[in-house]
């Protein structure tokens, strides 16, 4: 029987001290000082969200801003624009204490969330907004994938929460239960098969990278037990265990062969029960 579970690695070494306030994240999220001159100062020059997007346009102009608050500390607002920046449209979606913003690469699937535990989600560039299901913990970060289907927000604060995960649009979400942290800040990958994210905000934290072992095959061959994954994987050892409540597991040293896009074991039967697993090193 093969062990898979998703897991989180530190990367050794990486421990900064990084603010929620830090500006650019990734090319897909954007995160903005909590009083930014579309509230604080500067021009502010409304313009309307059309009811027809238009096709999916990737070269930046379709963007989103947060404001954690306001001049006067009233709880801030979301902002689109269309244009690359040049005008600007109050979000539907309520004042809150925004803390981070996630966008789709074409500006259509856009997500917020807010340290007084919202979560919001807007799949028509910003028009209209939808409040996700979420338990109410101070998100800190939001990012999304290119096409905006894969969603991570992660808690920050003083006390360790879970992650939070979506792989449709926002519509359903589960715990992440394998780090519970206070966190900083996140970004997916453009085609969301990588994670990163890192603690801090109001301590030094380190930097975390989301692995995902690769699906071990088992079948029988002339008495042997075949044990395969794909050969594009690196970075795993095949470890074998008579019982996999206990943490007696051990390297297998049997030969690899590489079979069409897959890796190989043989191995003997044996009586009894006996468990394989991939380990990251």
């Amino acid at each position: 029987m093969a062990s898979m579970h998703p897991q989180i690695q530190v990367l050794p070494g990486l421990s900064p001290a990084l603010p929620p306030r830090i500006g650019w994240v990734s090319p897909l999220q954007r995160k903005l000082e909590p009083l930014s001159p579309l509230v604080g100062g500067g021009s502010f020059i409304p313009a309307p969200i059309s009811d027809n997007p238009g096709l999916p346009a990737e070269d930046g102009s379709r963007v989103i801003a947060a404001a954690y608050r306001d001049p006067d500390l009233n709880p801030g607002w979301l902002y689109v624009s269309a244009d690359s920046g040049a005008h600007w449209m109050q979000a539907s979606a309520p004042n809150n204490n925004w803390f981070s913003v996630a966008s789709s690469a074409d500006g259509i699937n856009l997500a917020a969330v807010a340290s007084t535990g919202s979560l919001y989600t807007s799949a028509d560039g910003g028009k209209t907004w939808v409040s996700n299901n979420v338990p109410s913990q101070p998100w800190f970060a939001i990012t999304s994938s290119g096409d905006g289907s894969k969603l991570a927000a992660f808690p920050g604060g003083d006390s360790p929460f879970p992650v939070y995960l979506s792989t449709d649009f926002g519509r359903t979400w589960e715990p992440d239960v394998t780090r519970e942290g206070s966190w900083a800040s996140a970004a997916f990958s453009a085609d969301g098969t990588k994670l990163a994210a890192a603690m801090g905000g109001y301590q030094a934290g380190l930097v975390y990278v989301q692995v995902t072992q690769p699906t071990l095959s088992i079948s029988s061959s002339n008495g042997s037990l075949m044990i395969s994954w794909p050969k594009n994987v690196s970075g795993f050892v095949l470890e074998g265990n008579s019982d996999c409540r206990t943490t007696n597991w051990t390297r297998m040293t049997n030969s690899i062969n590489v079979a069409g896009e897959q890796n190989q074991v043989s191995v003997l039967r044996t009586t009894g029960n006996h468990f394989y697993r991939l380990k990251s090193q």
